[in-house]
């Protein structure tokens, strides 16, 4: 688990230096390597090991195992969307493969099944408060990844922020003025 989330980290931070340093007419190098690749591989690996703890808690039946699967959904998810925007962002790249486009939105496509299956989990066992804290956090994210201006066009399409920003605000309007909410803990009033 300690290596995926590593390699996640380590594609976000190569993904940062990428935008500072791209050029629209080379590819984008770090030590003679392709910062848009090493930042793909480490994705890649990071979605791999979450694919394989996500399936290894497919299979389990021991108690608890339906949380674990929804915690180890929401980490897969959450590595499909960093590398979706990674994909996204540098699609026009030199060095970018002729699908990035299509995969950095069929990754979009995925964690946004993968959120939908966690946030109806949590509604069905009565765990949305539990997780208000986690949820409407991961919702500030993705509107913030997905607000990002050069983005293309057509993943309004795929995924409307506004979508995202009626599903925080329904969730806050839940939540209510409920103070033991992990949400709304330690906010003043």
């Amino acid at each position: 688990k300690a290596i995926a989330i590593a390699s996640n980290n380590l594609g976000n931070t190569l993904l940062s230096i990428y935008k500072t340093k791209a050029s629209p007419k080379s590819c984008c190098l770090l030590d003679g390597h392709c910062i848009r690749g090493l930042a793909i591989g480490c994705y890649d690996e990071a979605i791999a090991i979450g694919r394989a703890e996500y399936n290894d808690a497919l299979r389990s039946q021991d108690d608890g195992s339906d949380d674990l699967r929804a915690s180890y959904a929401t980490q897969l998810a959450n590595r499909y969307f960093n590398r979706g925007l990674c994909l996204l962002l540098t699609r026009n790249d030199p060095c970018s493969d002729e699908n990035a486009e299509q995969r950095g939105i069929d990754d979009l496509v995925q964690v946004r099944q993968y959120d939908s299956m966690v946030r109806d989990y949590w509604i069905s066992t009565r765990q949305v408060q539990k997780h208000s804290s986690i949820y409407f956090e991961r919702l500030l994210r993705r509107s913030q990844g997905l607000a990002i201006p050069s983005l293309p066009a057509n993943l309004k399409a795929t995924w409307d922020i506004r979508d995202l920003m009626h599903e925080a605000d329904s969730l806050l309007f839940a939540i209510g003025k409920d103070k033991d909410s992990p949400l709304l803990k330690g906010v003043s009033r």
